[in-house]
């Protein structure tokens, strides 16, 4: 089951990889992208993760609230 989180309220400096590294302790992440404008590369102020789950059980235990260079990241699922 592929599943796609929005990652909202992180930090500037926050970049795609940072974010892959972060959410790969929940499971095998398929992409983590960190979206920018592209005029400016800056952030536009959130993050998409897509996560492969093949178990009911990695639903159970997705993240709902992190926190990550000081900042509260709201996790949410996106409906597929």
């Amino acid at each position: 089951m592929l599943a796609t989180f929005y990652v909202g309220n992180p930090a500037w400096s926050i970049t795609s990889e940072i974010l892959d590294e972060v959410f790969g302790q929940f499971g095998t992440v398929l992409s983590a992208r960190v979206e920018t404008y592209p005029d400016i590369g800056r952030s536009r102020g959130y993050g998409l993760w897509r996560w492969m789950s093949t178990t009911r059980a990695a639903w159970q235990v997705r993240p709902t609230a992190l926190e990550l260079d000081g900042r509260s990241l709201l996790v949410t699922v996106q409906p597929v």
